[in-house]
């Protein structure tokens, strides 16, 4: 009786320490990955999303786009970037960010080149004060444009948030 009575309250006092844990995000941003496996169908999400605390990065944006060019942690998501995709170069003018990627990304395939932006774009319109995104790469054109420009609303039915 007194082994079940001790299982019993480490587990009140352990479990009160798991939600804690959880509740210590003090600087949350929000990455949206493609999804490993989609479903397709009406009102399937192509993207999800995981939230990772960037401590006291959450400001320094090229941190945190180079953090997001890492891949996922969350399982059943994966980079919609080709493998070795790195930023180049980030400029933030107002409400909008340049961001110039290695030519890596331009060998992706339209409907991937398009699903990555879409996850880079909402991304990135999570942080403070950015509206707009403005991709390119550095080593040309993307597509035959110099630039694809994009917002948050762009992307909004990619997702089940």
């Amino acid at each position: 009786m007194k082994k079940i009575t001790c299982l019993f309250l480490c587990m009140i006092l352990l479990l009160p320490g798991c939600a804690k844990q959880e509740e210590q995000m003090l600087h949350p941003v929000t990455f949206y990955y493609k999804v490993t496996e989609p479903e397709y169908g009406e009102n399937a999400p192509l993207i999800a999303s995981e939230v990772r605390d960037l401590k006291e990065h959450k400001n320094d944006y090229a941190y945190v786009i180079n953090e997001y060019l890492n891949g996922p942690r969350k399982s059943g998501c994966i980079s919609p970037f080709p493998a070795g995709t790195t930023l180049d170069d980030m400029l933030m003018g107002g409400t909008k960010v340049n961001i110039v990627l290695s030519g890596h990304f331009i060998y992706a395939t339209p409907s991937e080149m398009m699903l990555a932006c879409a996850c880079l774009t909402r991304t990135v319109t999570e942080l403070t004060g950015v509206k707009t995104v403005q991709i390119s790469v550095s080593t040309g054109d993307i597509n035959g444009q110099e630039y694809l420009r994009f917002t948050a609303n762009d992307f909004r039915f990619m997702t089940s948030d």
